[in-house]
């Protein structure tokens, strides 16, 4: 007999509504290559019974393009997962749709500018192998190197987007004992995955008040170092939460309101040249905290 189920929880639809998920892969050539000979060699020299490590050779050896590469990434993946929050263990990321265009813009600035250093990269890829030759002296082998119409396919930036389903209408043929273990499934990981992103932001608020209060502090007449950085991100925090906050906690909106309206009109300078200043925003802080 073939049932249908509806495994979705009631929350589902305003949540579909409100965020969705996204994901980003960024692909690069390591350029990093075992040596079994050398590594063998090694061993040998060492007097070694058994296979002890391994040798791996750095094929660019001095080239900075791949490194200037992997900072593109990482900061691809910053600006990601700061503007999102974990949905599953691995994969996706939950992104809510009032900040869809910001990010998607932002994101195309990412892709535009790793495509340019792929290019860039490519077009002195023959060069950089010839440099290779003379760093790597013996240890150069050109059957390492990937041909360029290869090695193109190894660089990549990409994301996808995905709407959070709206419709869990599984058409199976089971027992309704078994849909029911089914719907029980699907729940327990969907509000999991929902605690999950919410916790992050918690963590996320946490931390910047932690860093923030550790900052203001004044011990024995010597007072804490506050950087730029921590005070602008609790006030890039205050505006982000309003986003991030895709399950409606009211207490952590209530939260982010005592924050906003305690840095309000205050900048880093104030509180690094008034004591009274640093201690009004503390107290305020640390008020916060104390709710957690």
């Amino acid at each position: 007999m073939s049932n249908a189920l509806n495994l979705v929880p009631s929350n589902v639809a305003t949540l579909s509504s409100s965020a969705m998920l996204v994901n980003l892969t960024v692909t690069q050539w390591t350029a990093r290559k075992l040596d079994k000979k050398v590594s063998i060699g090694i061993d040998i020299d060492n007097n070694t019974t058994t296979r002890s490590g391994n040798y791996n050779k750095n094929l660019l050896a001095g080239d900075s393009a791949l490194s200037n590469l992997q900072k593109l990434g990482g900061a691809a993946r910053s600006y990601h997962n700061s503007v999102t929050t974990p949905w599953s263990d691995m994969g996706p990321r939950l992104l809510p749709t009032s900040l869809f265009f910001q990010y998607k813009q932002e994101m195309a600035k990412f892709e535009k500018s790793y495509q340019q250093e792929v290019e860039a990269f490519l077009l002195d890829y023959p060069q950089k192998m010839a440099y290779a030759q003379y760093t790597l002296g013996d240890l150069y082998n050109h059957e390492d190197y990937p041909t360029l119409e290869n090695i193109r396919g190894k660089f990549g930036l990409t994301i996808s987007y995905m709407p959070l389903p709206e419709s869990g209408d599984f058409r199976l043929d089971i027992n309704n004992q078994g849909l029911q273990e089914l719907r029980s499934q699907y729940e327990v990981m969907y509000n999991n995955s929902l605690s999950n992103a919410m916790q992050s932001v918690w963590d996320r608020l946490y931390d910047s008040l932690t860093r923030l209060s550790n900052g203001l502090r004044i011990e024995d007449g010597r007072r804490g170092i506050i950087v730029q950085s921590t005070f602008d991100g609790a006030k890039e925090l205050c505006d982000l939460l309003t986003h991030l906050n895709i399950g409606q906690d009211t207490k952590l909106e209530s939260m982010r309101q005592a924050l906003e309206s305690a840095m309000y009109g205050v900048d880093v300078k104030d509180v690094r040249d008034s004591d009274y200043q640093r201690t009004i925003l503390k107290s305020a802080v640390d008020s916060i905290l104390d709710k957690f």
